[in-house]
């Protein structure tokens, strides 16, 4: 249970205790989003800082574990869309001739992989999920969360992740039906 008025206020030694015992969950969304490990730790970094600048929003109603998911899910995902909107100004700019020389560079090992076609289906299958259905299926099959943590973290029921994940499994199986990402998608659907 959280000591509402300690963590509100920021008591230095609480606010520690409570990262060190949720930062796994803080660490899997920065990780979830980040384009490497170099990534990630700046989103786990900027996701702490906005938990630490926000903590008297924190009403107590739900877990603190929650409250810190949504937190960095926020961040990360505030940051994905950043990073989208200058990536397509930066092509833009790429498409009319300038900056050729300057934008290129080689990917890393992770790059490489995540850019394999069946990684690459997968992920353009998941754009046609529901932000919910794309949260559960998160958490469930990437994040090997369990039921009752994931239904925990989105503030639902265990009831209502399980069929989110079976939608969200469904769309995808359909979506990637006859390609490589078929079989992707078949290793993550196991329980």
């Amino acid at each position: 249970m959280t000591d509402l008025r300690r963590f509100r206020e920021g008591e230095r030694p609480y606010w520690d205790e409570v990262l060190r015992t949720h930062r796994k969950t803080v660490w899997r969304v920065a990780m979830a989003h980040g384009e490497d490990r170099d990534d990630a730790e700046d989103l786990f970094q900027m996701a702490v800082l906005r938990a630490w600048e926000g903590r008297e929003s924190y009403d107590g109603r739900g877990p603190v574990e929650a409250w810190l998911y949504q937190v960095a899910k926020r961040v990360c995902l505030s940051e994905v869309r950043r990073r989208r909107t200058r990536r397509r100004l930066l092509e833009r700019a790429t498409g009319k001739g300038v900056l050729e020389e300057v934008l290129w560079s080689s990917l890393t090992p992770l790059e490489e992989v995540l850019q394999a076609e069946p990684y690459v289906l997968l992920r353009q299958a998941a754009q046609s999920l529901s932000p919910r259905e794309r949260e559960a299926f998160d958490l469930r099959r990437i994040q090997h969360k369990s039921y009752d943590e994931a239904a925990r973290l989105m503030g639902t029921t265990e009831a209502t992740v399980r069929s989110l994940v079976r939608k969200a499994a469904s769309h995808l199986r359909e979506s990637l039906q006859g390609t490589k990402g078929k079989e992707l998608m078949d290793g993550l659907s196991r329980d």
